[in-house]
Order: structure tokens, then sequence, then C-alpha cells
């Protein structure tokens, strides 16, 4: 198993790392992960899975210049209020 490998399957089997920002920030080094800012989403629709902070979603979609639809917008902040 090669180091990047290695780490990985610790960060899995201490579980933690995984779940925090350190599992992506790390992942995204050890296999070169493409950022998202290069991909061109332009016409696209995109599906927000798991848990996750409304708020970072919304500032993430805000900085990628994405529309939100009104009746999606109302959907999306019925599910996760901003408090």
């Amino acid at each position: 198993m090669n180091p990047a490998d290695l780490l990985d399957a610790a960060m899995e089997w201490t579980v933690v790392p995984s779940f925090t920002r350190l599992g992506p920030v790390t992942r995204s080094r050890l296999y070169d992960w493409t950022p998202l800012e290069r991909y061109d989403l332009s016409g696209r629709r995109l599906v927000i899975t798991g848990a996750t902070s409304a708020e970072q979603v919304e500032h993430n979609l805000a900085a990628a210049e994405a529309r939100i639809p009104d009746e999606a917008r109302a959907e999306i902040e019925a599910l996760f209020p901003i408090q």
C-alpha cells in the first residue's frame, strides 16, 4: 500500500478526520483533486447530498455564481434554517 493510501486508511479507521475539514483537504492533496472552481457547470443542475451546512452551501454556490430558483431557495431554507 502506498503512503497516500495508508494515510487515507488511517483517517477512515479513526472516523473523525474523514468527517471534518481535514478529510477533504488532505485527500484533495493526496489524490490531486481538481478544484471545484475549474469545472464549468454552466447550464447544469447540482444535487447536494449528505449532512452539510446551509450557510456553507450558500456561500459556495454564490462564489461559483450559481443561480438558485426561488422555489428551490425556499425549500433549502425550510430544510436548513439559518440560525
